[in-house]
């Protein structure tokens, strides 16, 4: 899963940078004049990362290693090695990290704390003409306050996966801007991703049904005996 969602993250960014739908829907319409657009290069830029977990750390190898981004992440939780090893910035606090991020991408999990992680405040810290991308959750923004930062001009773009609420209503304002692409949660549906899923859930009955503790158990409590105070495997 997290190699599909870094992947669809770095589909946003770079689908963002190189104007890649705007093109599309205007070559469609007005032919050739849809050459006027101009996109930015990816090269040399600041990727800022907020949560550098299994997803966080691929997409920082893809657009650092491949892309040759220069990558600053914020990560409270993450050890010193994990930003040495993939030669990644630590930002000190996520104040830090804002004013760095021409691309910033989101990657950590919905808590009381994260939840309007990004607010109106976070997002006058980004450089103006910054680009936003968040495949995590919908509440780790304040949509209110990203519409205005796109209407007002201060974010160049957004590629969002993920909405509050989902879905979103047929008459959202996120639906009528030109400079949006949005997908409707589907960074981790891919058909190999569904393969592995599929596959997965069988391999955790079988288990079951040979007397043996499945690895990924959301409710113990309800296993049979024995079985229940095996120790999961990790």
């Amino acid at each position: 899963m997290a190699s599909r969602c870094a992947e669809h993250a770095v589909a946003l960014l770079l689908a963002l940078a190189k104007q890649v739908v705007a093109a599309d829907r205007r070559f469609h319409t007005e032919g050739w004049s849809a050459a006027r657009l101009r996109g930015v290069e990816v090269r040399g830029k600041t990727l800022g990362i907020v949560g550098l977990g299994r997803i966080g750390r691929r997409v920082a190898q893809i657009c650092g290693q491949g892309l040759g981004m220069r990558v600053v992440a914020y990560d409270p939780l993450a050890p010193d090695d994990t930003f040495v090893t993939l030669n990644v910035v630590r930002a000190a606090s996520l104040d830090d990290l804002l004013p760095q991020s021409q691309f910033l991408t989101l990657h950590c999990a919905l808590t009381p704390a994260t939840r309007h992680l990004i607010g109106a405040r976070e997002l006058a810290l980004l450089p103006q003409d910054a680009f936003l991308i968040n495949v995590s959750r919908g509440a780790v923004i304040d949509q209110g306050a990203l519409i205005e930062a796109l209407t007002t001009g201060k974010l160049a773009g957004a590629g969002l996966d993920v909405f509050d609420p989902e879905p979103l209503p047929d008459d959202h304002p996120l639906l009528q801007r030109s400079n949006v692409i949005l997908t409707p949660h589907i960074a981790s549906f891919t058909g190999d991703g569904v393969r592995v899923m599929h596959n997965g859930a069988a391999e955790q009955v079988v288990r079951l049904l040979c007397g043996e503790r499945p690895p990924h158990i959301v409710n113990p409590e309800a296993l049979p005996g024995r079985m229940a105070g095996m120790r999961q495997e990790r």
